[in-house]
């Protein structure tokens, strides 16, 4: 997996080689019957690069863990991921707490979700927490089937990518914490241009963004981490240069 910092794109985006057993194993098994990824992800009624990224070892839920028995798929390493997703890493790991996906209708604390992933001890702090990325609200900078790590801050600098609260149902959103100079006050801008901008007022900004997982087209995986918040001109940058 490549992990990606400050250093130039051209320096960074080098391509995962040594993928999890997990992710070996479904490849291998799909290829020995003849199946492509789009046949597979078909059967599991999620998209190619949902199914694709279990294959690189970004996140298996538990739930198509038992999918995939039905399909015929045998895992018997004594690691397999019985009640919560598994990400790519290198040892020593920590336990995170995973928070479903986002953005959601109807979201608890996510310091206080009960699954849990193995991270790499370098993304672990114990106010931080991970999730999965839905939908096309966040695109470009952020995808579907992304994995993002998210550390609890209500105060985070303008610019960044934040989960915000709404306070009357408990909903949550993400988006770009920005300052609206002619109004003298913060707003939550839209990432996708697409999509509507949000005043502060009613949302409470819970976490920032501080490491995503993606695929990438040959089937290896890149890790964007800032530990000080992620920007959504960052991403795009990045993934415009795979």
């Amino acid at each position: 997996m490549c992990t990606v910092s400050d250093a130039p794109a051209s320096d960074i985006l080098e391509k995962m080689s040594n993928a999890p057993d997990l992710g070996k194993a479904l490849r291998a098994w799909r290829q020995q019957n003849r199946l492509s990824q789009s046949d597979v992800a078909t059967a599991l009624k999620m998209t190619r690069g949902g199914y694709a990224n279990y294959e690189s070892g970004v996140a298996v839920p538990p739930y198509r863990m038992d999918q995939l028995r039905a399909l015929g798929f045998i895992w018997d390493d004594v690691r397999d991921p019985v009640g919560a997703p598994s990400l790519p890493v290198t040892y020593p790991a920590h336990r995170m707490r995973y928070a479903g996906d986002l953005p959601a209708g109807d979201w608890a604390d996510p310091l206080e979700a009960e699954t849990f992933v193995d991270v790499d001890a370098s993304l672990y702090k114990s106010n931080r927490f991970c999730c999965n990325v839905i939908g096309s609200s966040c695109y470009p900078a952020l995808q579907p089937e992304d994995f993002t790590v998210w550390e609890s801050n209500r105060n985070p600098g303008f610019g960044k990518i934040v989960i915000a609260s709404r306070t009357e149902d408990g909903a949550a959103t993400i988006k770009q914490l920005a300052w609206d100079p002619a109004e003298g006050v913060p707003y939550l801008k839209a990432i996708n241009p697409a999509h509507e901008n949000a005043s502060a007022s009613g949302w409470e900004v819970i976490a920032m963004l501080v490491a995503v997982v993606w695929e990438e087209r040959d089937g290896g995986a890149i890790q964007f981490v800032r530990s000080d918040g992620i920007r959504p001109e960052q991403l795009i940058r990045i993934r415009s240069d795979a």
